[in-house]
């Protein structure tokens, strides 16, 4: 199970990270990849077009300009993905149960109550991350975001 011990691997602990980081201050780790397994081996996971086709309702599309927003279905966001549209679907974790465990894990380790976590998924030309509010860094737009699992 991924947990914050499985985040850090080694850098902090779980209870140094709360005790030093947790919300207020970001911990930038680089670890292998190998570490979130059991994140990326949920099946609907395995290729941004089995996500895509996995999430039920409109996703949010970004154009390179930075302005341009619009909200399209299923395998058109893939379309516009390879024309360099940035992907954004909110709360994956509704669509994706495999995702439920590791929510719970870090909602339990971060002393949150159960429920507050959800993963949103991103998608850009160069990288695919997958998010989760209100833990780790600020991001641009104001929330708490960390890395849950990533790749190209």
């Amino acid at each position: 199970m991924v947990g914050l011990n499985t985040l850090f691997q080694g850098k902090v602990s779980a209870d140094e990270f709360l005790r030093k980081y947790w919300p207020n201050h970001p911990l930038i780790h680089q670890a292998p990849i190998g570490r979130l397994d059991s994140i990326l081996s949920i099946p609907e996971l395995r290729s941004l077009e089995v996500l895509v086709d996995s999430y039920k309702t409109p996703i949010s599309m970004w154009n390179r300009d930075g302005k341009t927003i619009r909200e399209v279905k299923g395998r058109e966001a893939i379309q516009l993905y390879r024309k360099g549209w940035t992907i954004y679907m909110a709360k994956v974790d509704r669509f994706i149960p495999g995702i439920g465990p590791v929510l719970k894990q870090l909602e339990k380790d971060l002393g949150l109550r159960w429920g507050a976590g959800f993963c949103n998924a991103f998608a850009s030309k160069a990288n695919m991350v997958f998010l989760k509010k209100h833990i780790g860094r600020k991001s641009d737009n104001g929330r708490r975001d960390c890395v849950c699992a990533g790749g190209r």
